[in-house]
């Protein structure tokens, strides 16, 4: 059978790697969300969830808007006038409600709803009687409360549709007959908050044994007989006109309640009770009627002798009777407060733990895990306010946020032990060939290792030691080793030092490059300091060698900056990071025609341009190297301008005059300029003279350009 060739081979292992990663991240975000759910699950878990709830509803509920209901208070000022003004005790005698009613009704208050019980009997009950079937629109309010039964009030909803509820027995704790037969209609008050303390919902209608008849609760029965509706349930709200309440499995609805800066209108009980003595005297009447005007007012204790606090959502010490309101403004078309279906939960669980799975799989530092994982976190906090904000929705906070935590742990670890293990192995292998930054692009991104190049600028760099092959014909081989590798590795941090990567190393010389794999636009100027650094590398090598009884060794450096290919080539099994192109090879034969002239460095044309306004560079010939038809322009680079001295200046500049003299073939001239030059030791201008001396004694023909052939590499 045919062999795969490798690159089919790669493909098939990168693919069988990425099905593995995607796994692995589900993986990491299903057990997490089975850690989370079963965590919330729990007693502690649920009580931490509802506490989220308590402080969305503290923080982000929105401002509603004013609706009809009015809470006329029975307040700690009023009970104080009253004691002090009218002689008037607590408890309040029934009397008192006569003339509040008569007041309300005076003003056109549309119903009087007290969230009071006159479940014992006093003195005052005929008379409040009447004025309770004369006002003709009052809600009175009654408990279910024990277990032990007893016969509910007449104020109930008849609705097959009730035949759905939970069923339910009580001990019914109602006003007193007289009372009773006098109010238009009733409502339940008792308060069922969950089992940490706090009010979070409320139970609409309760079902009383097996009939299809419910009892409404006080908000309830105050929207009921606001609008004349009657409500119907199915498995999942209660029906009331438009609205459709959401109500769970036990027949309870979710409050949706108001902030504490953002209450319904308040009234204290001594400005009616006022109001009625005012009347009473013939005195002018100071209550202002359009504050219970067409309005559902809700009769409260709000002192503290009423003990009518309760623990909420918004706060401790919240008046019951906000309760009832926040029920009746939602039956009457204002927000709504509801939990998502139960599927929603696991899936936000498991969509944000494998978001932060991948984050935790797929980036290569903690720092970069982090932030994508805190991004998620946060992403998914904005989209709970937001459910919160528009629709009253009650999203999971805790598990989604628990799975998200574990799945970051076990994804942190999956991926030092997966991934880690292959960004451990780039480190290793490329410490001593790249500079730390550009290690970091590589672990980074692994891929960056596959086969493949790209056309980049860069500045290509070859050293060579000069003389190596006749030193290594007299010296020891383990001599040699010490010298070499103490040579090499002095040279390689000075390289590494200015951005520098090392390509090769072939014997005694140095492949390099500046501007790949990590790309920055001066590496021409960074590749100059690099190799005007190993030329003082070296000088100090040389001062240590003699001292030691050592050879001493020279470099010389061969540079050229444009345009090459540049990437990971050889073959699947093996291959290396390096470059090709015509200007790496200039560079190359640069490296060797370095040592023709005598000089330590020789660049290119392209890049001495590059270079010029930072180095001090001399052009010292043009050359047709092996291998090329058009010639180049050479460039001897001999220190950065401003640490060069006026004796190389003016040895740059002298060069120069007699290059323009020598390429004008001014022979007389050009020596009178270069044999000073070469007195002083200049090797390029020894190598004009030299020139100059052949060529003056021939016939040139009439198109020299200059340009000097080399015949061998």
């Amino acid at each position: 059978m045919a062999q795969q060739p490798p690159e089919s081979i790669e493909v098939s292992r990168k693919r069988r790697a990425r099905w593995v990663w995607l796994a692995t991240a589900l993986g990491i975000a299903c057990a997490a969300s089975a850690v989370a759910l079963g965590l919330t699950a729990t007693t502690l878990g649920s009580d931490v969830e509802a506490r989220t709830w308590d402080w969305r509803v503290r923080q982000w509920t929105p401002d509603r808007p004013v609706s009809d209901a009015v809470v006329l208070e029975i307040d700690e000022g009023s009970l104080h006038w009253l004691s002090k003004q009218e002689k008037i005790p607590w408890p309040l005698p029934r009397d008192v409600w006569c003339r509040v009613l008569s007041e309300l009704k005076i003003a056109g208050a549309r119903l009087a709803v007290f969230d009071v019980l006159y479940t014992e009997i006093s003195e005052f009950d005929e008379p409040f009687a009447a004025c309770v079937k004369d006002h003709g629109a009052t809600v009175l309010a009654w408990q279910c409360m024990g277990e032990d039964v007893s016969p509910p009030p007449p104020w109930r909803v008849d609705n097959e549709s009730l035949r759905q509820l939970p069923m339910r027995s009580c001990n019914s704790v109602v006003p007193v007959d007289m009372l009773r037969d006098a109010a238009r209609f009733g409502g339940r008050v008792e308060m069922e908050p969950d089992h940490d303390g706090v009010l979070r919902k409320t139970t609409p209608l309760l079902r009383f044994e097996a009939t299809s008849e419910a009892y409404p609760a006080l908000g309830l029965a105050a929207a009921m007989l606001a609008t004349g509706a009657t409500p119907a349930v199915d498995a999942t709200s209660l029906h009331f006109g438009p609205v459709q309440l959401p109500i769970d499995s036990g027949g309870r609805a979710l409050l949706a309640w108001r902030r504490p800066d953002n209450p319904v209108p308040r009234l204290p009980l001594r400005q009616l009770y006022a109001a009625s003595r005012q009347r009473e005297e013939g005195l002018p009447v100071t209550f202002d009627a359009k504050q219970v005007r067409d309005k559902v007012v809700f009769i409260a204790g709000t002192a503290a002798a009423t003990y009518e606090y309760r623990v909420t959502p918004v706060g401790e010490g919240v008046p019951g009777v906000f309760a009832h309101i926040a029920l009746y403004e939602m039956l009457r078309g204002g927000a709504l407060a509801r939990v998502p279906p139960a599927y929603v939960n696991p899936m936000s669980c498991g969509v944000l733990a494998l978001l932060v799975a991948f984050a935790a799989l797929g980036l290569s530092t903690i720092v970069r895990q982090t932030l994508a994982a805190a991004a998620a976190l946060a992403g998914y906090l904005v989209f709970v306010a937001l459910a919160y904000r528009s629709s009253g929705v009650w999203l999971g906070l805790t598990a989604p946020v628990v799975a998200a935590f574990v799945a970051f742990a076990l994804g942190s670890l999956a991926n030092y032990r997966m991934v880690g293990r292959e960004r451990r192995l780039i480190r290793h292998a490329f410490a001593h060939y790249l500079e730390p930054s550009v290690i970091d692009q590589l672990v980074q991104n692994p891929d960056a290792l596959q086969l493949g190049g790209e056309r980049r600028d860069i500045t290509a760099f070859f050293s060579d030691i000069r003389g190596f092959t006749t030193l290594t014909e007299a010296t020891e081989p383990a001599q040699l080793v010490v010298l070499l590798n103490e040579c090499l590795g002095a040279l390689t941090t000075v390289l590494l030092h200015d951005r520098g990567t090392i390509d090769k190393y072939i014997g005694d010389a140095i492949v390099a490059m500046f501007g790949a794999p990590l790309a920055f636009d001066d590496h021409p100027l960074h590749a100059c300091r690099g190799a005007l650094g190993v030329q003082r590398r070296m000088a100090q090598l040389r001062s240590d060698f003699r001292a030691r009884g050592l050879p001493e060794l020279h470099v010389r450096v061969g540079m050229s900056s444009g345009y090459a290919l540049v990437g990971n080539m050889g073959s699947v099994q093996r291959f290396d990071y390096t470059m090709i192109g015509d200007m790496v090879n200039l560079a190359a034969r640069l490296e060797g025609t370095a040592g023709v002239y005598g000089v330590d460095i020789l660049i290119s044309h392209a890049m001495a341009e590059r270079v010029k306004h930072v180095f001090l560079v001399r052009e010292i010939d043009a050359v047709r190297v092996k291998g090329k038809v058009i010639g180049v322009r050479i460039y001897d680079l001999m220190n950065e301008l401003c640490d060069a001295t006026p004796e190389q200046h003016r040895a740059a500049q002298a060069l120069e005059t007699g290059l323009a003299l020598y390429r004008a073939q001014q022979w007389d001239a050009a020596l009178a300029i270069l044999q000073p030059l070469v007195d002083q030791g200049d090797g390029p201008a020894k190598v004009l003279v030299g020139r100059v001396e052949v060529l003056r004694h021939k016939q040139l023909a009439p198109d020299w350009d200059g340009v000097y052939e080399f015949t061998s590499k």
